[in-house]
């Protein structure tokens, strides 16, 4: 009988005892899911302020790369640009403000990680670029290029960038254009034909003597006499020399307009410049006449209605570039 009883007890005790393991088993349990669960969402979020950091770092290492290619001697050449994982760039244009005199050109990154694009909306951004580019522009591999703008004084160094794996097909292009294509070492990127039948599944750029001669199917044509390049959408836009007429091929009609918008601008602060450099020779015995004044209000006008208005400023400025060849005291 107190065996019994001795047996009874002992099975109520570990009775008890089992009842209450399950319940500190499930709170352990659930202390730890809440533990794995804030560490788990710690990383997500640190994983993501890493790859918000990775694009700005990257955003600005691009901007720096880009100085060598606005340094004169490196115009004119090529630099491949090799980015460890996919990448796409967003070159973005401010157009100038009462608080921007030149506007800004700003990049955003956005890379790509198990799949995944990086969602940045951060930006970097520079004063004294001016950088054209498909946007986005997208792989791992892009050939950056840059050429001076002329007009007709120096104004800047405007910078190309091309995806080594998008592709265009000049059809018809002069000569000089050729040889700077082949010079420039871009002939994986640009093929040069005759005929368009040759280009394949190549982005089309036919380059026509004029507008009356241009001929449908193409992505992009250049009219050569009219300054004037528009694509299938029936978008136009204005241009002059060859740093312009790249600039507006390889970007967006968008981002070519607010470029040239703070390329203008530039060009008319440039203009007072060389006024007060006249006025200050002048006081020296030697007069400058190249009427910059009519021509800082045709600068005026492109920067008003857009690029399409610099067509009505080149006899101005061609003008004036042969006046002040010509002069005795040149201002630039």
């Amino acid at each position: 009988m107190e065996k019994k009883k001795f047996m009874l007890g002992y099975l109520n005790k570990n009775k008890k005892a089992f009842m209450q393991m399950p319940f500190a088993w499930m709170f352990g349990l659930i202390v730890g899911a809440i533990i794995l669960f804030l560490a788990i969402y710690a990383a997500i979020q640190l994983g993501g302020v890493g790859k918000t950091e990775q694009d700005v770092i990257t955003s600005k290492d691009l901007g720096i790369l880009l100085n060598p290619l606005e340094i004169g001697f490196e115009t004119g050449k090529t630099t491949l640009l090799s980015l460890p994982k996919e990448t796409r760039i967003y070159s973005l244009c401010q157009k100038p403000d009462e608080y921007e005199e030149f506007g800004r050109q700003k990049f955003r990154i956005s890379q790509q990680s198990f799949g995944k694009w990086s969602d940045t909306y951060l930006d970097v951004s520079f004063f004294n670029k001016y950088v054209f580019a498909p946007v986005p522009a997208e792989g791992k591999n892009f050939m950056i290029f840059s050429k001076p703008f002329e007009f007709p004084f120096k104004v800047a160094d405007l910078t190309f960038i091309i995806p080594l794996e998008k592709s265009y097909c000049f059809v018809n292009a002069p000569e000089n254009i050729t040889d700077e294509i082949h010079n420039l070492k871009l002939t994986e990127n640009i093929k040069n034909v005759i005929n368009k039948d040759l280009c394949g599944e190549r982005e089309t750029v036919y380059f026509s003597p004029s507008c009356a001669h241009s001929k449908p199917g193409y992505n992009t044509t250049v009219c050569l006499k009219e300054k004037t390049i528009y694509n299938s959408s029936g978008e136009d836009s204005g241009f002059e020399g060859e740093a312009l007429m790249y600039a507006r091929i390889f970007s967006e009609p968008i981002l070519y307009e607010c470029q040239v918008n703070r390329i203008m601008a530039r060009v008319n602060t440039l203009i007072k410049l060389y006024e007060e450099k006249a006025n200050f020779i002048a006081g020296r015995g030697c007069y400058s006449s190249l009427a910059l004044d009519n021509f800082r209000l045709e600068i005026g006008a492109v920067i008003a209605e857009g690029s399409f208005m610099i067509k009505q400023t080149i006899p101005s400025m061609q003008n004036i570039k042969k006046n002040n060849e010509g002069a005795n005291c040149q201002l630039w």
